[in-house]
This record gives structure tokens, C-alpha cells and sequence, in this order.
């Protein structure tokens, strides 16, 4: 996963990655996530092989699209539906809430390791055998996968949506996948039917570690100084790009950078710095102006991995294509979609914010950029958003609310926000900040 390594987060079983979080940032894990990178240390774990497509040629499994996390629907015994995050960057299958294990009265197994994005902290979790586990249309399959022993990462307050899992490479490894962010849609192909691809599909190698797939780009943080780097491919991180800082002598802070709150981890808040780079290359592609998080990982964890990354590429780069992983021949094959020149956008506000309660539909504010235009209108971390503009936040979505705070360079928002119980009004008058 992981900036949710993020998660991504993002965060690794063995990668998962997940970013979490800037309430109306370009990274959310929610971003955000997010930077948020799981670090999964489950060499215990044993997964069974599938054919999933039966006498099928392929299969379309659709998906939502929110907060640029890619969530597929998941039923376990036939019985619980839930939303789990494609992860690419995620060996295994990670259920968040134990909840439903519970319920199910199973047999916990062995006890593991999950390490947060700062590759130091880490939770328990237990494994659990041979469970009935669908992701429709398929058909129900029997599979080991992994719970957590309490819900630590709260990706529901993080999305504005009810999170309970991640889907990893074990469900899907054993196949062609196409991910289409326009249609909403993934397909998986056996491997000796791959579809027919267009000229407009530029095949590209990628080397396949723990079932996760890492490509080379070359970034360039100024106009002159260029860096080869290895990036985890992570759908599981709603990030574009996170760079490590201390894996590579040219990965250097730009001249504007941003020091804040990349997302929520296993320890806590992921402090770390946000800029924009001068171009990210990859294959025959180029991005200007590219918005990047920039956070250490300590060595001593990074040499647990056969691959040595660089960073994580998430969903904000990568739903620009629709893109094919050809896990059997590993390739990837990427088609730019109309999105592909979209310029790189970051909140304008300086607000992380989070969703909670019942409907998700209560907001408040986890973090303050200093000098922002939140922080210079008064607004505290603490502070819930009770109306924006007059229109109580209750009829906005999580994702919708945080789209307000990107719009145009001087528009002023009136909040009422609520805090220590007492209504107070401001107001943010939106403008560029990075």
C-alpha cells in the first residue's frame, strides 16, 4: 500500500499503501492518504491459487471512485457487503474491522507484524484460513487473509465513506488486470487471453516483487537535476507521487515546499513536506509541475525489500490512463485518457478535514497549514464545520465539501464552525499555496 510503505500507508503488507488525507488536498489517502504505507512482514501467510473466471474469458468487476481511492464491493459468507480498496501495492488481503470475524465466530491463527508508513510503529493482526470470500460478479472462492485486531487506521473519517479493507495481489495476482477510472470498471483477463490492444497502448516492463509491481520513472525536481527512480505502482494510494527522501542523492526539497501533516498512520499523524516538481517521466509520458510528498523511511526497513523503492506512484497519476498490469508477463501497458494534461491541483484552503459520525456527514478540521488561509481566518484544528456558504455541511459528501476548497484564487468562503460549544464565523478567502 501505502504514502494508507503512504496506503500508501500508504502502507505495505508488504506494501499496502493507502494516503490519507488532506481534507481538500491534492494528496488525500483520503490524499491525503496519505501518505499513508503499510508495511506488511507476513512471510507466514499463505494464499491459494485461483482460476476466478471459471470458463470465462474475462470478467468486469465494477468500482467507485472517491476521494481517488478505487473501492470495490466485497462479501464475506455470503453474508456481510463491504467496501474493500483495490491495492496494487498490497501483497495481501487486510480486513480492517474485526467486527465482522467476530461475528462470523472464526478461528484466529497467527499473530503478525503490521508496520505503519513511518516503517516503525506497528499493530497486530491475526491471520484467518480458508474463508468464503466474494467479490461480485465473481463467484465465491475460499481464501486466507488477515485481520486486524483493531480498526488503527479509521479510512471511513479519512474518505468520508465506510472502509473495511484492502483487496491485495493474493485475489488477483494470477491474472491480466485492466483498470478503466473512467468507466468505473476493472476487468481481469486470463493470462492466455490477453485483449487486443490499440496503437494507443504503450507497453512498459515492470518488475514484480511479493506480487507488486515497480516501474522506473525519471524525475526531475528542478529544470537540470533528473533522478532514476523505482516507484511502487499503488492503487491502494490516493496520492500521485511520494518521493523518499534519503533513498536517492537527488531527491531534494524544492524551492516551495510545504511543511505539514501528510495523513493519519499506526503511530499517529505522518509529518512531512509537500512541493511540486519540475517533471515526472515515465515511458514515453511526461507530467509537469508535479505535486509530491517528500518523507524519509529508515534504510534498516527499506533492505527488508529485494526492491529497492524510491516512492510510491498512486491514483492521481494514474487515473489519467487506463492501464493494463500483465501480472504473467509483467507489463504495463498505459493509454492516456483525456484527464492526462490535467493540471496537478492542491487545496487552497489549508484545511485537512475529516468526516464522522453515524452518515459520515459531521467535518472537522484535524490540521492547519500554518500561514494558510485557514490559519490566517482563525481556524483551529478541532473546529466542525457546520455550514459553508450558508448551506449546512450535512448535504455535502466528504469529497464534495473538500472540491469546495480547490476552487478559484480569491473566492471567499463563509464557515459558521463550532468550537467549545460556542458557533463562530469565518471566513477563508481561497488562494494558491503551493
Amino acid at each position: 500500500m501505502g504514502v494508507k510503505s503512504i496506503p500508501t500507508f500508504f502502507y505495505v503488507i508488504n506494501g499496502v499503501s493507502l494516503n490519507g488525507a488532506t481534507a481538500s488536498s491534492c494528496m488525500k489517502i483520503r490524499s491525503s492518504i496519505i501518505a499513508l504505507l503499510f508495511l506488511f512482514l507476513a512471510n507466514g501467510v499463505k494464499s491459494q491459487l485461483y482460476d476466478l473466471l471459471g470458463d470465462e474469458p474475462y470478467v468486469e468487476i465494477p468500482f467507485r471512485y472517491e476521494s481517488n481511492f478505487i473501492i470495490v464491493k466485497v462479501q464475506l459468507n455470503g453474508a456481510f457487503p463491504l467496501n474493500f480498496i483495490f491495492d496494487t501495492g498490497a501483497e495481501h488481503t487486510l480486513l480492517f474491522k474485526k467486527t465482522f470475524t467476530d461475528l462470523l465466530g472464526v478461528d484466529y491463527g497467527k499473530q503478525i507484524k503490521i508496520f505503519g508508513s513511518d516503517l516503525q510503529n506497528f499493530v497486530h493482526a491475526r491471520i484467518v484460513r480458508n474463508i468464503q470470500f466474494r467479490v461480485p460478479p465473481i463467484d465465491d472462492v475460499r481464501m486466507d487473509f488477515l485481520v486486524m485486531e483493531e480498526d488503527y487506521l479509521n479510512m471511513d473519517e479519512l474518505i468520508g465513506l465506510s472502509i473495511d479493507g484492502i483487496l491485495g495481489a493474493q485475489f488477483f495476482r494470477h491474472h491480466v488486470v485492466k483498470i478503466d477510472y473512467r468507466r468505473g470498471i476493472i476487468t481481469l483477463f486470463k493470462k492466455d487471453r490477453v485483449p487486443k490492444l490499440g496503437k494507443k497502448f504503450i507497453p512498459y516492463p515492470v518488475a514484480l516483487n511479493r506480487n507488486k509491481p515497480y516501474l522506473s520513472a525519471n524525475s526531475f525536481i528542478n529544470q537540470i537535476d533528473s533522478a532514476q527512480l523505482t516507484l511502487l505502482l499503488d492503487t491502494g494510494a490516493g496520492i500521485g507521487l511520494m518521493l523518499h527522501s534519503n533513498t536517492h542523492e537527488q531527491i531534494k526539497l524544492p524551492d516551495n515546499y510545504i511543511q505539514t501533516n501528510l495523513g493519519m498512520g499506526i503511530g499517529g499523524q505522518i509529518n512531512g513536506y509537500i512541493g511540486r516538481i519540475a517533471r515526472l517521466n515515465i515511458s514515453n509520458f511526461s507530467f509537469t509541475n508535479v505535486i509530491a510528498g517528500f518523507q524519509d523511511v529508515t534504510h534498516h526497513e527499506l533492505d527488508r525489500n529485494a526492491i529497492k523503492r524510491n516512492g510510491i506512484i498512486g491514483n492521481q497519476i494514474l487515473s489519467r490512463f487506463t492501464l493494463i498490469i500483465d501480472y504473467p508477463n509483467s507489463i504495463l501497458y498505459l493509454k492516456p485518457e483525456k484527464k492526462f494534461k490535467k493540471k496537478f491541483e492542491y487545496d487552497k484552503s489549508g484545511m485537512t478535514i475529516v468526516a464522522s459520525g453515524t452518515y459520515l456527514n459531521h467535518f472537522q478540521i484535524m490540521h492547519v497549514i500554518t500561514n494558510s488561509p485557514a490559519h490566517h481566518a482563525d481556524i483551529l484544528p478541532g473546529d466542525q464545520i457546520l455550514r459553508i456558504n450558508g448551506i449546512p455541511t450535512s448535504f455535502y459528501s466528504l469529497a464534495k465539501l473538500t472540491k469546495k476548497f480547490r476552487g478559484n484564487d480569491g473566492k471567499r468562503l463563509k464557515l459558521l464552525v463550532l468550537r467549545d460549544g460556542e458557533k463562530l464565523t469565518r471566513s477563508v478567502v481561497l488562494r494558491e499555496i503551493l
